[in-house]
């Protein structure tokens, strides 16, 4: 007669396949909705946002008249510049969606386009508020700044509790896009056009993105403590 032995499920092997699963990233069909809401953030760029100017025009007249003497037309590239962050994350929910993980060097692309249209923010907020009282504007940039804590705040979170980083620098980049898009949607209220009610719904997107991958790092910190 055959003795037959119950081996107990081990807790510490199942919790850590769950973890595994978890920190993967989300199924294909999310990938692909966060790829089609991408491409609203990217059309952005070249739609007019307001007085009949798109993002892409500013750069393009910057870009062909290097030397200008127009000075304010600095301001206008930092606002414009950061939409062309819309097109990377095409580029980066593509190729997460094709096949993950991304390469080093891609990740290393992404953050550097990711700090540095953070830095134009930074540079565009000192100038409106060393040089302008109108309360409009310290608004924007109260409300801005408060945004990009909070995407900084959300990729640290997600780093810690999923280990993940795509999903870091996904959260960097759409942090980074946030802040400057919710400043121009502040400043440019009373003037909208398309381009304005579509970086709108691309923010809102953005957001309902990043609150979906801080519920996923809640769920796995509270699988791991169980």
């Amino acid at each position: 007669m055959v003795e037959v032995v119950a081996v107990p499920l081990q807790a510490p092997i199942a919790l850590e396949y769950a973890a595994r699963r978890m920190s993967a990233g989300p199924p294909r069909w999310v990938r692909v909705c966060l790829l089609l809401g991408s491409c609203i953030a990217a059309a952005t760029f070249f739609l007019p946002f307001t007085w009949r100017v798109s993002p892409a025009e500013v750069v393009w007249d910057f870009v062909s008249q290097t030397g200008t003497s127009f000075l304010g037309i600095w301001t206008l590239v930092l606002m414009a510049t950061p939409f062309f962050l819309g097109l990377l994350l095409v580029a980066w929910h593509a190729r997460l969606t094709i096949r993950e993980p991304a390469t080093n060097a891609e990740r290393v692309v992404m953050s550097v386009a990711a700090v540095a249209s953070l830095g134009m923010s930074a540079w565009l907020f000192v100038a409106v508020v060393s040089g302008t009282s109108v309360r409009g504007e310290q608004v924007a940039v109260l409300v801005a700044t408060l945004v990009a804590l909070l995407g900084l705040a959300s990729m640290l979170f997600c780093w810690r509790r999923l280990r993940s980083a795509d999903l870091s620098i996904t959260v960097l980049a759409e942090g980074a896009y946030l802040t400057n898009a919710t400043f121009c949607l502040i400043i440019f209220e009373e003037r909208p056009d398309f381009g304005w009610w579509i970086t709108l719904v691309a923010g809102l997107l953005m957001l309902v993105e990043m609150g979906m991958n801080l519920v996923r790092a809640i769920a796995l910190k509270a699988g791991q403590g169980r």
